[in-house]
C-alpha cells in the first residue's frame, strides 16, 4: 500500500514538474502586434557579450560624487537626444515597452526587448541576417543621412533638455 502511494506521488509529481517546464517553455503569444517575440529576439542576444564596467568610487570625495551623479544625468540626456535623432518614435516606443514590461511582470521577453533597446540603441535592431528590422511597433525608416535639419539639435530644443528635471 506504502509502495502504491509513494509511486503515485512520483508520478504525479513528475507530472506536475512537466506541466510546469512546457508552461515556461511555450512562446508568449499575449505581445501586442510589431513586439519581436523571444524566438526572434534571444538569437541576437545570444550572439553579445555583456560587460559590465563597475569601477571602484570609494576613493571619491563627496563632491567628486556628486559630480559625478550630474556628469551621469546628462548623459541621460544626451542618450535620450540621441535616440530621439536616430528615430522619430524612439521614445515613445521605449516608453510604451516600459509599460508592457511592468504590466507583464517583467517577463524574459520584454527584458530581451528592453536589452535590444539599449543595445542598439532605439527600436530598430540588426538580426543575424545582417537586416534592419524594427523590433518594436514603429515606422521602418532607414537610417538618417547626416543633414543640417536632422543633424543638429536647435539650441531651444537643447537648453529645454538640459534644463528639465534640474533642482528635482
Amino acid at each position: 500500500m506504502l509502495n502504491n502511494l509513494l509511486a503515485s506521488l512520483l508520478v504525479i509529481s513528475v507530472f506536475a514538474s512537466l506541466v510546469q517546464v512546457s508552461s515556461r517553455m511555450k512562446p508568449q503569444t499575449n505581445l501586442p502586434a510589431g513586439y519581436w517575440p523571444i524566438e526572434k529576439s534571444q538569437p541576437v542576444i545570444d550572439k553579445t557579450e555583456p560587460i559590465r564596467l563597475a569601477p571602484d568610487l570609494s576613493h571619491l570625495t563627496a563632491g567628486e560624487r556628486k559630480a559625478l551623479a550630474k556628469l551621469l544625468e546628462v548623459g541621460k540626456i544626451f542618450q535620450r537626444l540621441y535616440e530621439d535623432q536616430r528615430h522619430p518614435q524612439a521614445l515613445s516606443s521605449f516608453s510604451a515597452l516600459e509599460r508592457l514590461d511592468h504590466r507583464s511582470g517583467s517577463t524574459a521577453v520584454t527584458r530581451n526587448l528592453l536589452t535590444l533597446y539599449r543595445l542598439f540603441q532605439g527600436p530598430i535592431a540588426t538580426t543575424l541576417e545582417n537586416k534592419r528590422e524594427p523590433f518594436l511597433p514603429v515606422d521602418s525608416t532607414t537610417p538618417a543621412k547626416s543633414t543640417s535639419a536632422n543633424s543638429w539639435i536647435s539650441t531651444s530644443r537643447l537648453a529645454k533638455a538640459l534644463t528639465s528635471g534640474v533642482g528635482d
